[in-house]
């Protein structure tokens, strides 16, 4: 199931039974759960709602089997799967709980869909998936939270947001809040003052900066590079943020030398649509030794650092020397 179904459903008191949700998308999952707790009459709210941090089938049962109090039903959060002998209990309780009774588990991150007891959630399309939003996706997360938040933003500006901030709704939520307020309700949120209150996200500046040295550009990318030491990101960080995109990129090239198409490369690689473009694209353009080697420098810069070999800073630039001045595989 869609995150969307499981809103409409909210919005129109239709759910019931059980529901697992499950996703990377953190912001957007929270957001469905205080939407559907807020159903809830304040007044009413502690004998009608029920959280279970640490599992027991026998302890949650009893629960559901209680009747909500002056309220139609009684939710129960549940942030933790069921194992072993749980599991069997609560799979074979779960169709016969009450009307009045709406079981949720609440899953950080993704579950593991060869658990038989989610694969049951999923066979009953009871599993609510919060994937990481798509481009297009935060887009439209940026003009529906405008619209929240009393301000007006046209595609371009919205796309202008999600260039800065990336894909992540907590991201793009607090920044866009900030843009909000600089202009004031009823306002319209326009290029001009995203660029005045909206801080990029880190990931996408390191990520200007990699495209500047990934088409030879050096002295673009290193002025991008004091842009971002300027601003108090520091070198071991920087460092630690190529490197886990030369992982990536190592795992698209080894997709590409498979002779997999780029929507099947990115689809693989998951996590932000952006970043896994962003690794694919890099990727296509070194071969898979020479992004192994560029790996094994920038993961080696603490260690000159301790070593005193080189400061951290001399020696990310010599490593960004090294490995990005020519797109010779």
């Amino acid at each position: 199931m869609h995150y969307n179904d499981f809103f409409i459903g909210i919005k129109n008191n239709t759910l019931s039974g059980a529901y697992l949700l499950h996703g990377e998308e953190e912001f957007i999952k929270d957001s469905a759960l205080k939407k559907l707790l807020l159903t809830v009459d304040e007044t009413a709210y502690d004998l009608n709602v029920s959280f279970f941090d640490e599992l027991n089938a026998s302890a949650l049962i009893s629960s559901a089997e209680s009747l909500p109090f002056f309220a139609e039903k009684r939710i129960i959060v549940c942030r933790q799967l069921p194992s072993g002998g749980d599991a069997e209990t609560l799979l074979s309780y779960i169709p016969k709980l009450p009307e009045t009774t709406l079981l949720i588990f609440f899953i950080r991150k993704k579950a593991d869909e060869k658990l038989s007891f989610v694969k049951y959630f999923k066979q009953q399309n009871r599993m609510v998936t919060f994937d990481a939003l798509s481009e297009t996706d935060a887009v439209r997360f940026v003009v529906s939270t405008s619209k929240k938040l009393e301000a007006l933003i046209t595609p371009v500006a919205a796309n202008r947001m999600v260039a800065l901030c990336g894909t992540d709704a907590s991201y793009l939520n607090n920044e866009l809040t900030k843009a909000a307020d600089y202009v004031g309700k009823g306002n319209e949120i326009t290029l001009e003052s995203i660029s005045k209150s909206v801080t990029p996200n880190i990931e996408y500046r390191i990520f200007d900066m990699l495209d500047y040295f990934f088409n030879n550009k050096m002295a673009d990318g290193l002025r991008a590079l004091n842009m971002l030491l300027s601003n108090g990101d520091t070198p071991i960080g920087i460092a630690a943020f190529i490197a886990s995109q030369l992982k990536r990129m190592l795992s698209a090239r080894a997709l590409i030398d498979k002779g997999l198409n780029k929507d099947k490369v990115v689809s693989l690689l998951g996590g932000s649509p952006y970043a896994a473009k962003k690794s694919h694209d890099a990727a296509k353009h070194y071969s898979y030794e020479r992004i192994s080697e560029a790996l094994i420098d920038f993961s080696d810069i603490s260690h000159l650092k301790i070593t005193g070999a080189m400061n951290d800073k001399d020696a990310l630039i010599f490593f960004i020397v090294k490995n990005f001045t020519s797109k010779k595989a």
